[in-house]
């Protein structure tokens, strides 16, 4: 089997190499793609630094002008810095032994085949944990439980029943702090998870196996669900949800900046109007955000749900409709016309229903370490290794790294 392993890694490598697992991991997912990817995250922490206001002191007095940049020189800087942490996002796909043998017994082609088949969905599901994590809000959660009856759950946001599928595993968050509910003899891994039977996208719900809504304890309305795994610490890196947030945040450090200080420099603009035209919300967060950076080029985010609202909206109005004039990115989008310029709306199956998002992009980056994402060697150079106790093998991924933004204050959010 060494001989295979060997011609299996040089296959991957070769399938592999350059940008092909970005170009994977993010086709078709629309702000994952558009967002500008960084490879500088070198150590466990990256400072992102931020120009709160312009330097201050100017007037008609030399003596104030001039000394604010000499011994009085917190005037003329006015700067914070968000300390940035670095997350770990993994994944594999098992393959047969007598499988991957046959196919190289067949031939080639046939080897190749079967080799590409399970590291591109393992790429695929790589990219659709990050574009999730990026609107998220750093807990990893997928859906909050609206109400029950029996094993049905039903979602307090119906749109996000497109995370869940059948045969899925799941545990169950509190909301407070990085406390997980204790599950007593679950269906799912190792009894501590509980398994989702079947999904119902239309009404926002899903079904629990029998017996499992009793196995969590204390389950309550408001309760999160996340992936079984994705528990551990919680730890998947604050998105949208966290960085513009639709509370105004309070005086707790977010990498270590307390954003009450000035928060809609630090935090966004927020506009909490969920009885508002999306129109006019857009319009209403763009003139926001462009008092405090003027001259930005701004999109929005939407899911496709309330984009066709708005595409509805503005063509009974007349209003200019790009269909598609974005081949820079691959996406269609509409525009809308705001105080603070025209803004690019896309339609994004990962943005929340109940939320909007005008963005500043030149502000934004991905900032990772090693490739986006990328396959993960043995420690001996192979990109396959063996699963103790079975016949079969693993190929891994992994993608370390987090998103952030040096101007909280150009971009914003709404309710819907």
């Amino acid at each position: 089997m060494g001989a295979v392993f060997g011609d299996a890694t040089n296959v991957l490598k070769r399938l592999y190499d350059g940008d092909a697992p970005q170009s994977l991991a993010t086709r078709e997912r629309v702000l994952l793609s558009m967002i500008s990817k960084k490879n500088d995250f070198a150590g466990d922490d990256l400072a992102i630094p931020l120009q709160v206001a312009n330097p201050q002191g100017a007037g008609p007095n030399p003596a104030v002008a001039y000394t604010a940049a000499g011994t009085m020189g917190d005037m003329a800087n006015v700067y914070k810095r968000f300390l940035i942490t670095k997350y770990d996002a993994f994944h594999s796909v098992k393959l047969d032994r007598k499988a991957i043998m046959g196919a190289r017994e067949k031939g080639k082609g046939a080897f190749v085949d079967i080799l590409e088949e399970g590291t591109n969905s393992m790429l695929d599901e790589l990219g659709a944990l990050s574009s999730r994590w990026l609107y998220g809000d750093g807990t990893a959660q997928i859906g909050s439980r609206g109400s029950i009856s029996t094993e049905t759950v039903t979602l307090a946001v119906p749109g996000d029943a497109k995370n869940f599928f059948a045969g899925q595993q799941l545990q169950v968050y509190n909301g407070v702090g990085p406390s997980v509910r204790t599950i007593t003899v679950g269906s799912g891994y190792l009894g501590t998870s509980v398994t989702v039977v079947s999904v119902d996208e239309e009404n926002g719900k899903f079904t629990l196996t029998s017996g499992d809504a009793a196995a969590v304890g204390t389950f309550t309305d408001g309760d999160f669900f996340i992936p079984a795994g994705g528990a551990g610490g919680l730890g998947a890196w604050p998105g949208l949800a966290a960085w513009l947030p639709l509370t105004t945040p309070s005086a707790t450090t977010f990498f270590g900046v307390n954003r009450s200080l000035d928060a809609t420099r630090l935090s966004g603009v927020r506009v909490d109007n969920a009885t508002g035209s999306i129109e006019d919300n857009i319009m209403t967060v763009a003139e926001r955000c462009n008092t405090i950076r003027k001259g930005r080029t701004r999109c929005c985010f939407l899911n496709p749900t309330n984009f066709t609202t708005l595409e509805k909206s503005l063509d009974s109005k007349h209003i200019y409709n790009d269909g598609g004039d974005s081949a820079d990115v691959g996406f269609s989008s509409i525009r809308v016309r705001t105080s603070g310029g025209a803004v690019k709306v896309y339609a994004d199956p990962d943005c929340p229903t109940n939320r909007g998002y005008v963005l500043d992009l030149a502000s934004w980056a991905f900032h990772h370490m090693g490739a986006f994402p990328h396959l993960v060697d043995d420690g001996g150079g192979q990109l396959m290794s063996p699963i103790d106790g079975t016949n079969s093998v693993m190929i891994k991924g992994a993608l370390y790294g987090a998103p952030a933004c040096n101007a909280p204050g150009s971009n914003g959010v709404f309710s819907i």
